[in-house]
């Protein structure tokens, strides 16, 4: 916390426990995914990693040649 001090000069109202809890919705939603995560197989994170790929390829087959977003062509 004192590294971070200095840093909220601009934000003399900032309060930390505050702030974690407007933010504890969020980190449940985190948590969730996390734990779903976790339980993935390598089958299942390698047919995901397979898919993003199409996806990419798809998105730049789209897009003119020096527009593409996942590649260098």
């Amino acid at each position: 916390m004192n590294q971070l001090k200095p840093k909220l000069v601009n934000y003399p109202d900032w309060d930390r426990k505050e702030q974690i809890k407007r933010n504890r919705s969020a980190l449940a939603i985190l948590e969730q995914r996390r734990q779903k995560r976790s339980q993935i197989t390598d089958e299942q994170d390698q047919e995901i990693s397979q898919c993003l790929l199409n996806f990419q390829t798809a998105i730049d087959n789209a897009r003119p040649l020096g527009s593409k977003l996942y590649s260098l062509g």
